[in-house]
């Protein structure tokens, strides 16, 4: 694939969202994330992207087309280190030299394809959906503005730019509690019905895929042994999976939604139980690990998620082996 870079006055310039004094009404906010939903799922685009995270800038190039009737997308990073992502389905592949590590390969749409209308439920039982009713544009096309505004203070807000005209989303902000920017991405350049053949560039970069959640997931609550005895509202298992090694040794795996923010809880047997408790934040996430004892046997308690720092230590502290909280 032929590599583009985008003029820096470009992407500066798609950043300046011309509007009118903003109007905010509560009409229509559900339809449009639904339209977005639709619009991932079903509409072939090229374009150029900027990302942020904190004080970190990056521009991407992403293409999409309907292979088979489903939703082929290629992302390739422009700066940095090279690297691109693959998806199609419920599979991610992620192309790059070295290990994988947290941040390297963000993912602009992550969530938002989850949003069928049960899902959606979940959304309105835990943020108000506010539409902005001011004339808005990013990169040359008419664009609807959507808040996601929690009710509580255990997740963040959401500031979502759609096309007027398909739904597809063109721009988005994440905002912690105190109105803080964690994340922006907003397209520069987009054409919207082109078919772009997509396959992995010619390059010696090494891949390894990753399984997302689709739409339809959902699990009940699974057969675990341990169990977070605190999970804020909202928030539901969406997959699950229990594996063991060539010991023996057992290791599980828990997601939760709330139709757009995750969490998971990894809880892995490790030979000792005596190295300290660890915590950590990159912008949006958030992760704690906890070493427990449970009879002669050791636990790594881990929970990653896009939650406050405080919920993420709250949920993974209330973690523990108790089979009637995974049964209820």
């Amino acid at each position: 694939m032929m590599r583009t870079q985008v003029p820096l006055s470009l992407l500066v310039f798609s950043l300046l969202v011309f509007q009118l004094p903003p109007v905010a009404h509560a009409s229509g906010g559900a339809e449009w994330l639904l339209r977005l939903s639709q619009a991932l799922a079903a509409t072939s685009f090229h374009g150029d992207l900027i990302y942020s995270e904190g004080d970190q800038w990056q521009s991407l190039m992403i293409s999409q087309s309907l292979v088979d009737g489903q939703p082929r997308r290629q992302t390739e990073f422009l700066t940095g280190e090279p690297r691109q992502q693959l998806r199609q389905g419920s599979t991610l592949l992620c192309l790059h030299n070295g290990p994988h590590r947290a941040g390297l390969m963000p993912d602009v749409f992550k969530g938002f394809e989850q949003l069928t209308e049960s899902r959606l439920d979940l959304i309105l039982d835990s943020y108000r959906l506010v539409v902005v009713d001011s004339p808005q544009r990013i990169a040359g096309r008419s664009a609807v503005q959507v808040n996601l505004m929690p009710d509580t203070s255990d997740r963040f807000a959401y500031h979502l730019w759609l096309d007027q005209d398909t739904g597809l989303l063109l721009g988005s902000d994440l905002l912690d509690t105190s109105g803080r920017l964690l994340q922006r991405f907003r397209f520069a350049r987009l054409e919207i019905g082109a078919d772009t053949p997509i396959s992995p560039s010619e390059t010696e970069l090494h891949g390894h895929r990753i399984a997302v959640v689709g739409a339809d997931d959902v699990v009940t609550y699974p057969e675990s042994g341990w169990w977070p005895s605190f999970v804020p509202s909202g928030y539901e298992p969406v997959r699950y999976a229990r594996s063991a090694d060539s010991s023996d040794v057992w290791h599980e795996r828990v997601l939760f939604s709330d139709g757009l923010a995750s969490f998971t809880l990894f809880v892995d047997e490790v030979p000792d139980a005596g190295l300290p408790d660890l915590s950590q934040r990159w912008n949006a996430t958030a992760a704690v690990v906890r070493r427990v004892t449970d009879g002669d046997r050791h636990y790594r308690i881990t929970l990653v998620g896009e939650l406050p720092p405080a919920v993420v230590a709250d949920i993974a502290a209330s973690v523990r082996p108790d089979d009637h909280i995974a049964h209820r």
